[in-house]
């Protein structure tokens, strides 16, 4: 059921080539409320990014509880990227993050 998620998933480690990527389905993330995603999010590998791919509203609620200043508002394919004022993913906790981009592809109108 996942399967878009997870071609957006292959898109993005490819547009990232350059960095080294490892990849994982997790099943909880798909159509995860903000509750399941704050007990997955500090059970994360310790690795400098993680990019977590899935559906609204949990992701959304995510960065919202994240961070104060998170848009309202996720369209869709939406990239929402934070910096983590944490030394680990244990540590997470509400409003750690800043916001580093917000974007999403209607920002881009083919021409």
């Amino acid at each position: 059921p996942a399967q878009r998620a997870w071609q957006t998933t292959l898109a993005l480690s490819t547009a990232l080539e350059a960095v080294p990527v490892v990849l994982e389905q997790e099943p909880r993330l798909y159509e995860a409320t903000l509750e399941t995603l704050m007990d997955l999010v500090p059970s994360l590998p310790d690795f400098r990014h993680i990019a977590l791919v899935g559906h609204n509203p949990g992701l959304q609620e995510l960065g919202l509880w994240l961070c104060d200043d998170a848009p309202l508002t996720f369209p869709t394919a939406a990239v929402l990227m934070l910096s983590l004022n944490v030394a680990s993913w244990s540590d997470v906790a509400p409003g750690c993050a800043t916001i580093l981009r917000y974007d999403y592809p209607k920002n881009h109108p083919r021409r």
